[in-house]
């Protein structure tokens, strides 16, 4: 057995139980009290009740009009589109490449535009969601049940007054949930939805709204997943096509997320919640030749409490507050694999962040505006591995930026200074790194009659390596480089209101280029949870995509809408001209892929389809041919149907999924599922 060393940081090897999670939201709740207390507010209620369809309609000439593409997708298009997790969303997103290892419970990440992972940061109702050990967010753990809206920016969001932190990504991808909603003066409301479906997949979640006055809401919201994930698939193991089912592919999880929203009206908004996250799931292996049964085992508990507080304290200024603590546990077991520095029974790892941030919007006049966000924040990891040096890192960002709007113009720009500094308690730390990196965008609409706009922007992004990239035991480089990034994109929008069978149409076509020095690749390395760390020293990235929205309208009970998007992308390494890999793809870039969706609204239910496509790519470093990898198309289908029963809104749906039952990876050796079927009956009251 191998000797544990025994050195933890002392706040990190903590384990948090129940308790715990109820004092720090109970400190959340109390923050909530006292901010009230403080407004010296009237009693008097504001309601105003905005049409759905409107808003929708806003929103989108809003996308349109951005100087950075835009791609959302709203509550009522989700529960038609065939998807169960934020993952799954994702996928209909113009230029975005989802790693996903196959089923349920398998690892999903997410790369837009060729930069990997560590580039998209994950915002959670306006507060990034980290994971400083890697740097990527498994997106595949966040449930779409009470998502109001998912918004991906190229670049960086429009809205300048946002957390310094998400200046400072390739892109951003954001999740915002629905706020609690009430029918009348009732004080309460509730909804409950159960998902079966094949390989014994069951998924019940609840969502409970209470309104304690006027002004203060709570709600709570949980569910729970389970599958054995044992679905069928063909391989040549023997020289000959057989049937094989996928072993260790079990998931069981929960989650619980309880909240409180406070609208103190003049005196701002805010909200505190605690998310809680945990799981117990097998880590199927790569499908090889007589050694394809995986033991490899992942224990994960995810924590996190935040907080926001939004005032406009005149018609010039604005405030908002941001507060977030994370905690992570993680243990990882795999006896198929035995490393020295590894104990028998697996490792435990501990990440803690402490995180705050603050800004401020000034409106000089009408149009033009300015903000200064500054962030700071914490970041700690542990784990029992011999010899671990227990990194501590500090970061401060700032962002000053400013932004221009007229009917015909919009221009944002801004500056981001980043500052970094490492301590270990054992060996030597990495470099301290100080980084200013600029943004730039604008969109003009030539026509005055026309909704047709011409946009572009330029944005330069700096990134640290992860603490796995530098210290990890088995695999840490304390070689590697920081990673720096340059964008460029130039685009243009078309939105069209035509009347008749074709209400409305939006197109917009963008072409980039982004040119990325000290690329930080991961590979794994005969394993899924270990890999190889290494910088690509240049790669230019060069694509287009072209995302088309339309609505047909053809009598006033019969509706479609319909969307698509295409990519194409060339991602080339081009660090040495006498090396091997020179010119050579990366891998899991497709030069081709895209996606289309089409939901259709009967007088008796709703009809929805869906399609991924993806060309052929490359999973190994040289574009060789036996590490050519097929491209494949994934289709499914839904029906919905809604029911009315005094106060309860109901819906039955039905799923195929992956209707042609197609064979395809898209990690090699990790084989997708074929067909399945799922069963959702939800009710609301």
């Amino acid at each position: 057995m191998v000797e544990r060393s025994g050195m933890f940081c002392p706040a990190v090897n903590r384990q948090f139980n129940g308790t715990d999670m109820l004092r720090m939201f109970l400190c959340a709740v109390l923050l909530c009290r006292g901010l009230m207390l403080c407004g010296q507010l009237s009693d008097s209620a504001r309601i105003h009740k905005i049409d759905e369809i409107s808003v929708t309609e806003r929103k989108a000439d809003k996308n349109m009009r951005s100087g950075m593409p835009v791609q959302s997708l709203e509550h009522e298009t989700l529960k038609d589109m065939n998807v169960l997790q934020l993952s799954d969303a994702v996928k209909h997103f113009a230029g975005v490449v989802v790693k996903d290892f196959g089923g349920v419970g398998g690892m999903k990440t997410v790369s837009v535009r060729g930069m990997g992972a560590a580039h998209t940061a994950v915002g959670y109702d306006g507060i990034l969601v980290s994971d400083v050990q890697s740097g990527t967010v498994d997106i595949g753990r966040f449930s779409l049940d009470n998502v109001k809206l998912i918004t991906l920016n190229n670049g960086q969001s429009e809205d300048i007054f946002q957390p310094a932190r998400l200046f400072s990504s390739a892109s951003v991808l954001n999740i915002q949930h629905l706020d609690p909603e009430f029918v009348g003066n009732r004080p309460f409301s509730a909804g409950v939805i159960l998902k079966t479906g094949s390989f014994d997949f069951w998924n019940p979640s609840l969502c409970l709204n209470y309104k304690l006055n006027d002004m203060i809401s709570m709600s709570f919201s949980g569910e729970y997943l389970q599958t054995d994930g044992d679905y069928p698939f063909r391989s040549d193991f023997e020289g000959k096509d057989s049937l094989y089912y996928r072993q260790n592919s079990d998931v069981r999880s929960f989650r619980v997320e309880p909240a409180i929203y406070a609208d103190f009206r003049e005196k701002g908004k805010m909200y505190a919640k605690a998310y809680y996250f945990q799981s117990e799931r097998g880590l199927p292996g790569a499908i090889i030749p007589y050694l394809y049964v995986s033991h490899q085992r992942l224990w994960d508990k995810n924590l996190f409490i935040q907080t926001q507080y939004k005032n406009d304290f005149s018609p010039r200024l604005s405030f908002q507050f941001n507060g977030k603590y994370f905690w992570s546990y993680q243990h990882y077991f795999n006896p198929d694999f035995p490393v020295a520095k590894i104990a028998e029974d697996g490792n435990t790892y501990y990440q803690q962040e402490y995180y705050c941030s603050a800004a401020a919007l000034y409106k000089v006049f009408p149009g033009l505006s300015f903000s200064l966000s500054t962030d700071g924040f914490i970041n700690q990891l542990n784990t029992d591995t011999v010899g671990f040096v227990c990194p501590t890192r500090y970061s401060w960002l700032t962002s000053l930026a400013g932004k221009y709007v007229t009917d015909r113009f919009t221009v944002t720009g801004s500056l981001s200074a980043s500052a970094v500094n490492d301590e270990v308690k054992v060996g030597v730390a990495g470099d301290d790194y100080r980084k200013i990196t600029p943004a730039l965008s604008f969109s003009i609409k030539p026509f005055a009659e026309e909704k047709f706009r011409m946009r572009a922007f330029y944005k330069e992004i700096f990134r640290m390596p992860t603490f796995n990239d530098v210290y990890y035991t088995q695999v840490g480089n304390r070689n590697i480089k920081p990673e720096s990034t340059t964008q460029y994109n130039l685009g243009l929008t078309w939105v069209k209101s035509f009347g008749g069978l074709f209400s409305d149409l939006n197109i917009s076509v963008d072409g980039y280029y982004n040119r990325v020095k000290n690329k930080i690749v991961a590979y794994p390395v005969g394993d899924l949870f270990f890999w190889r760390i290494l910088n690509r020293g240049l790669v230019d990235i060069k694509g287009m995509d072209v995302t088309v929205e339309s609505k047909l309208v053809f009598n006033s009970r019969l509706a479609m809408d319909v969307s698509a998007n295409y990519t194409y992308q060339k991602v080339l390494d081009k660090t040495d001209p006498n090396g091997k890999t020179y010119n050579n793809g990366l891998p899991y870039t497709p030069e081709h892929s895209g996606a289309a969706s089409a939901r259709i609204v009967f007088p008796w239910f709703v009809l929805g389809y869906n399609l991924l496509f993806s060309g052929e790519r490359y999973s190994g470093d040289q574009n060789a041919k036996e590490n050519l990898m097929p491209g494949y198309v994934d289709q499914s289908i839904s029906v919905r149907k809604d029911f009315i029963f005094h106060d309860i809104h109901a819906f039955l749906q039905l799923e195929v999924l992956n209707v042609g039952n197609v064979r395809y990876s898209v990690v090699n050796a990790y084989p997708m599922q074929g067909r399945s079927f799922r069963v959702a009956v939800s009710g609301k009251f």
